[in-house]
């Protein structure tokens, strides 16, 4: 998995880049076909903001957003939402239908008794 930054307003050591890069690699534990993700870091201002933009499967995307005065509290909230978006994404996609209906019982009966 690729992992892009993108600066605005400002620059960054290639220490804090690795610091940044570190947490967003993470996320493809979440969603194994999750492609390139982008991370936009805004100095400007006091609030530093932090945009986490995904491509999965060549047609879903996932954006989560996060502003905070420390870049890395930034960062970790960025994660936390886009960790949520994947788990959403990944739960509505799967398979579900080994699931029993609703009124039918356990074992495949209808409940007719003879």
């Amino acid at each position: 998995m690729q992992v892009t930054i993108a600066m605005r307003h400002g620059h960054l050591t290639p220490e804090h880049q690795a610091e940044v890069i570190a947490p967003v690699e993470k996320l493809h534990h979440f969603y194994e076909k999750l492609g390139a993700l982008t991370v936009t870091v805004d100095l400007a201002g006091l609030e530093k903001k932090v945009e986490i933009t995904g491509h999965a499967d060549h047609k879903h995307d996932f954006v989560a957003h996060a502003s905070a005065t420390e870049l890395m509290v930034a960062v970790h909230g960025a994660v936390a939402k886009m960790k949520q978006q994947l788990r959403h994404f990944k739960e509505s996609v799967q398979d579900h239908r080994r699931d029993p209906a609703r009124g039918e019982a356990q074992g495949g009966a209808t409940g007719d008794v003879e």
